[in-house]
C-alpha cells in the first residue's frame, strides 16, 4: 500500500479554506444588517427600512445620578398627542388634559396652560378678539379696547345754614362722564387709564325780605346821655335783624388714574396703579342787617336808640388735591348667552394736599338817636386767611349692573354707582355765621362725602 506522505499538509490547507468561509460568511451577513445609508447621521439610527432616534443619556436625569444639579429636560405631551394649533408662540403645545382633537370632537374647552408666551391663558369666549367657538388651545390675540359711560350722579347734602335764616337747599344730580382706555398685550397683562368727570354740583339760596332774628329786653340802671347823674332804671330792649342775605355752594370733582392690569379668562381683571383727584369747595356769602338798641328810661326821660349797621361778604375757597395708589378688581359673571352681570370696584389711599383761601370784607356803621357828642363812627373789615395742610384720605368705588353684548367687539351697559370719599376739607367748615363770621378760620380736612348716581354707556373691543 502506498502512504501519502503530504497528508498533514493537506489538513493545514483544508483548514484555513474552512477559516476563510467562516469569516466571509459573517462578513457578508454583517453587510446585509448594514445596507447602503445605515448607521448614526443627523440624531438617527436606521436599520433596514426603520429609524431611530438616538438620545444622549447623559443629558437626562436619572435616580442614579444624586446630587446632579443638571435637571433633566425631557418634554412631557398631552395624552393625546401636542396641541399644534397653539402655533410657535406657545411653544406648540398646550398643557391640558386633553389634546387638539380630542378637546375639539368632545366638545370640551378646559385647554389649561398655552405656556408663558401667550401669557398662560387661552381664549375660547364671545369677549373674545376671535372669532366664537375658536379652537380653545388656539392663544388669544393681543388687544385694545375703550369704553365711555355717561355718569348721572349726587353728593350728599350740606344743609349748612350761614345767614342765621335759611339754610343752603339739597343738590341736585348732575352730568359727568368716564372714559376708559386700555390694551392687553398678551392676553393676561395690560395697562388702563381713565377718566372720571368733570362734575360740578351747586346750591344756592337768597332772603330779600327783612327778618327778625333776636329781641331781647333786659333792666339796667344807667346815667342818661348828657347827665351826670344819677342813674335811672332803664328798659333796654335789643333787637336784631337780617335785611337780606344770598349763600351759595359750589362743588368741583375731577379724577384720572392709570393702572397695571391682570385679566384673567376675560371675567376677571385685577388693577394695580396710581390716582389723582382734585375735589374742591367754594363758598360764597353776602348780606346786610342791623343791631338796634333801645333805652327806655323808667321814671321819666328822653328815649335813646343807637343802631350797628352791617354789611358783610365772605368767599372761603377749598382746594384739596389728592395723590396716592389706587387697587381695583372687575368682576363679570354670564346670566345668559349675551348678557353678563358686572361688579366694579376701587379703593385707594391718597395724600391730600390741602389749602384754602378765606377772605371777609365789610364794614359796620353805627349811629345814635338823639346824637351823642361824638359823631357816628364806621368800622371796616378786611380780614384774608391763608392755610395749607397734608391729610390722609381715602376713596372706595363700588358699581354693578348689566352688560348686554351686542356683537363681537361692541357691548352695552347699564348699572349703579357708590362713591365715598373720606378726609377732605369743606369751605363751609368752621367759619361761624354770616354776623359773626370768623376772622381766624381753620382748615381740617376731616370730612367724609357720599356720591350716589348711574351709569349708561358702551364699550369698543378690538
Amino acid at each position: 500500500m502506498k502512504t501519502h506522505s503530504t497528508s498533514p499538509r493537506v489538513l493545514a490547507v483544508l483548514c484555513s479554506a474552512i477559516a476563510l468561509c467562516i469569516v466571509s460568511s459573517v462578513s457578508v451577513h454583517a453587510q446585509s444588517y448594514a445596507s447602503p445609508g445605515s448607521g448614526v447621521a443627523k440624531g438617527l439610527f436606521t436599520h433596514g427600512n426603520d429609524a431611530y432616534r438616538v438620545v444622549n443619556t447623559a443629558g437626562y436625569r436619572t435616580a442614579a445620578d444624586v446630587g446632579s444639579a443638571a435637571p433633566g429636560t425631557v418634554q412631557q405631551v398631552n395624552y393625546a398627542g401636542a396641541c399644534t394649533s397653539c402655533g410657535t408662540s406657545c411653544g406648540g403645545s398646550c398643557g391640558g388634559s386633553y389634546g387638539p382633537s380630542m378637546g375639539v370632537q368632545m366638545g370640551m374647552s378646559n385647554c389649561g396652560s398655552c405656556g408663558t408666551a401667550c401669557g398662560g391663558t387661552c381664549r375660547n369666549s364671545m369677549l373674545s378678539c376671535g372669532p366664537k367657538n375658536i379652537d380653545p388651545c388656539a392663544p388669544c390675540t393681543p388687544y385694545r379696547y375703550g369704553s365711555i359711560e355717561v355718569l348721572y350722579m349726587d353728593r350728599d347734602d350740606n344743609g349748612f345754614n350761614h345767614s342765621g335764616v335759611i339754610g343752603l337747599s339739597d343738590f341736585d344730580f348732575e352730568f359727568g362722564a368716564r372714559i376708559v382706555v386700555g390694551a392687553v398685550t398678551d392676553c393676561v397683562h395690560g395697562y388702563e387709564a381713565s377718566l372720571v368727570g368733570p362734575f360740578s354740583w351747586d346750591t344756592a339760596v337768597r332772603q330779600n325780605s327783612p327778618v327778625t332774628t333776636s329781641r331781647v329786653v333786659s333792666l339796667a340802671t344807667l346815667i342818661p346821655s348828657g347827665t351826670t347823674g344819677p342813674a335811672v332804671l332803664t328798659d333796654i330792649l335789643t333787637e336784631t335783624r337780617i335785611l337780606n342775605s344770598a349763600q351759595r355752594l359750589n362743588t368741583d370733582y375731577f379724577s384720572v388714574d392709570a393702572s397695571k392690569t391682570l385679566n384673567g379668562w376675560e371675567f376677571s381683571k385685577l388693577l394695580l396703579g396710581g390716582r389723582f383727584l382734585s375735589y374742591d369747595e367754594e363758598f360764597n356769602a353776602s348780606g346786610n342787617f342791623e343791631t338796634t338798641q333801645t333805652r327806655i328810661p323808667r321814671g321819666g326821660g328822653a328815649t335813646e336808640t343807637t343802631t350797628v349797621s352791617s354789611s358783610r361778604a365772605l368767599r372761603n375757597d377749598v382746594q384739596n388735591r389728592l395723590l396716592g395708589l389706587q387697587v381695583g378688581m372687575d368682576l363679570l359673571y354670564p346670566i345668559s348667552r349675551f348678557a353678563f352681570s358686572d361688579l366694579r370696584m376701587r379703593a385707594g389711599a391718597y395724600a391730600n394736599f390741602a389749602d384754602m383761601n378765606y377772605q371777609l370784607v365789610g364794614n359796620d356803621a353805627t349811629v345814635s338817636v338823639p346824637a351823642p357828642v361824638f359823631a357816628p363812627t364806621a368800622t371796616p373789615i378786611n380780614s384774608r386767611v391763608s392755610r395749607d395742610s397734608i391729610e390722609l384720605a381715602g376713596l372706595f368705588e363700588i358699581g354693578t349692573g348689566i352688560r348686554y353684548q351686542v356683537g363681537e367687539i361692541l357691548s352695552v351697559r347699564a348699572g349703579a354707582e357708590l362713591w365715598y370719599l373720606s378726609g377732605v376739607a369743606s369751605a363751609t367748615d368752621r367759619i361761624g355765621t354770616l354776623q359773626s363770621a370768623s376772622s381766624n378760620p381753620r382748615l381740617k380736612a376731616d370730612n367724609d362725602i357720599l356720591f350716589t348716581g348711574l351709569s349708561l354707556g358702551a364699550e369698543l373691543r378690538y
